[in-house]
C-alpha cells in the first residue's frame, strides 16, 4: 500500500480485480512517477477512494536472499504472504541467470498443478 496525503493506492502488480467488477471503470495502470507518484495514483479516484482501507488485510512482507550465501542486496526474493515478487534488481548477470532457475523451481510444481487443471496450455 503507497499512501501520499490523505490518498492510498495498491501498487498494481500486487492487485487482481474481478473483471465483472470494474469492466465499466477506467483504470489506469500506467506509471505516474513523473508527477512525484507511484504506479496506480490514476485509479486513486476511480476505485480506492470507495474503500475503507480498514477493512483491508495487509500481509506479511519479508525480503529474502534467493538463496544461503548470497547476499541480499545480490539476490532478494520478496514475500508479501504467501505471494512471490523476484526483484528486479540483480546487479551480476550470472547471479540473475541462478535467480531464475531457484524461481523456476520454487514455481514448478504450482505449474505443474495448474497445467493440470489446464489453466494454461503451454
Amino acid at each position: 500500500m503507497r499512501q501520499a496525503g490523505q490518498g492510498w493506492v495498491l501498487w498494481p502488480g500486487y492487485c487482481r480485480f474481478r473483471f465483472d467488477a470494474v469492466t465499466d471503470d477506467p483504470l489506469d495502470l500506467g506509471q505516474d512517477w513523473f508527477i512525484g507518484l507511484d504506479t496506480g495514483w490514476a485509479n486513486w479516484s476511480v476505485l480506492y477512494h470507495h474503500v475503507n482501507r480498514g477493512t483491508l488485510q495487509k500481509p506479511r512482507t519479508v525480503f529474502k536472499p534467493y538463496k544461503q550465501g548470497v547476499d541480499i542486496l545480490d539476490g532478494p526474493l520478496q514475500w508479501c504472504g504467501s505471494w512471490l515478487h523476484e526483484v528486479g534488481t540483480m546487479r551480476n548477470e550470472f547471479l540473475a541467470a541462478d535467480n531464475r532457475l531457484v524461481v523456476a523451481e520454487i514455481l514448478s510444481l504450482h505449474l505443474i498443478a495448474a497445467r493440470q487443471i489446464r489453466l494454461f496450455d503451454y
